[in-house]
């Protein structure tokens, strides 16, 4: 199912999150909450809804299960054969763990808890490297063709606009169209994951093309600067029109680090968009008792980037992943959540509010 709409040329700078659904009033936290592909699930407290017992009675962070992050599409899956990049939330080996998105909801609202955020997403951002210097006829048909039939506004753009732009209104088909069919996403938003990764691409002649920092420029020239700041542009305008004709919640912010954000945009401050970071991490591994944040100034301290204050974050910070799960044994991604910064809003049929 194709979602497609008209909108205006909004200029951005940052990633996205975004509601499709009311929100809930959730409380502010702290939460602990988990991200991608889980290993290590909540379990039943029966009453007291799904707990994650790590970090039981540490400066008022509670066992209950509070939330969770997964992916729902990204440009790495786009392809001659999924152009929308849509995730497999069927598989076993995805980053969106259905059951996990499940029990957070049911903290945050079945279960009347209050208890968390509940399920949100992310959505991994591709840089403009594979269009620097391709023409469309390149490109497998259907993503080619979806630079074909954007609106007149559009064509005047550059071609890393049209292509994070695209990617914008393919996060939306993803969370309409595909995820929200599955799981409601109670935790309003979508987060565009801005970072450096390994990203493939096959081309329309078969040959591959592999990048380890997800195709973004990261020369020091102000043009590759820009070329993927042109990207992050594109993609708002792709997301914002859609959320404004929808009649949604919009809130905006990003997933990066301070190393990351300086590579890819040359340290660009000014940014006042709500922040998940993944600076510090501890070793990777499992949190023991003992070892949980109980603020973003718990060493070694969550470090953010744009304009924030680097160490402990401030009024715009709202997550930090600060264990990353690595190697064979059962681990997951953790994410510290203080949700008192993000301004709480509502929206009916005919108000929207902008939640920023």
């Amino acid at each position: 199912m194709k979602i497609r709409y008209q909108m205006q040329n909004i200029a951005w700078v940052g990633v996205i999150l975004i509601s499709l659904f009311a929100s809930s009033c959730s409380a502010p936290g702290p939460y602990i909450a988990l991200d991608g592909a889980s290993q290590v699930p909540p379990s039943s407290g029966g009453v007291a809804g799904y707990i994650l017992p790590i970090c039981s009675g540490e400066q008022g962070i509670t066992d209950q299960f509070g939330g969770y992050i997964g992916k729902i599409g990204g440009a790495d899956l786009m392809g001659a054969n999924n152009p929308d990049g849509l995730i497999n939330t069927n598989s076993t080996s995805s980053a969106f763990n259905v059951t996990d998105a499940q029990e957070a909801n049911y903290n945050d609202v079945t279960a009347g808890l209050n208890a968390g955020v509940g399920a949100g997403g992310y959505w991994m951002l591709g840089g403009p490297q594979p269009y620097d210097n391709l023409n469309l006829n390149d490109m497998p048909t259907p993503i080619a063709d979806q630079f074909s039939v954007l609106p007149a506004f559009a064509q005047s753009m550059t071609l890393a606009w049209k292509w994070g732009y695209i990617q914008g209104l393919d996060a939306i088909d993803d969370w309409i169209a595909n995820i929200s069919s599955v799981v409601p996403l109670n935790f309003p938003f979508i987060w565009a994951d801005v970072e450096k990764n390994v990203m493939q691409f096959i081309w329309k002649d078969g040959s591959t093309h592999t990048s380890t920092d997800n195709y973004w420029d990261l020369g020091t020239a102000a043009s590759d600067y820009q070329a993927n700041r042109d990207v992050w542009d594109g993609f708002y305008s792709g997301v914002y029109g859609v959320v404004q004709s929808q009649r949604v919640v919009e809130l905006q912010g990003m997933y990066s680090s301070p190393g990351w954000w300086d590579a890819i945009t040359g340290n660009l401050n000014g940014i006042s968009n709500p922040e998940w970071t993944s600076e510090s991490e501890f070793a990777a591994g499992n949190p023991t008792q003992g070892t949980c944040p109980t603020s973003f100034s718990s060493s070694p301290g969550a470090q953010f980037f744009g304009g924030q204050p680097s160490s402990g974050g401030g009024a715009d910070a709202i997550a930090w992943q600060w264990i990353e799960g690595k190697g064979t044994q059962p681990q997951s991604d953790y994410d510290y959540i203080q949700y008192n910064n993000v301004i709480s809003c509502e929206v009916s049929s005919s108000n929207l509010q902008d939640c920023t």
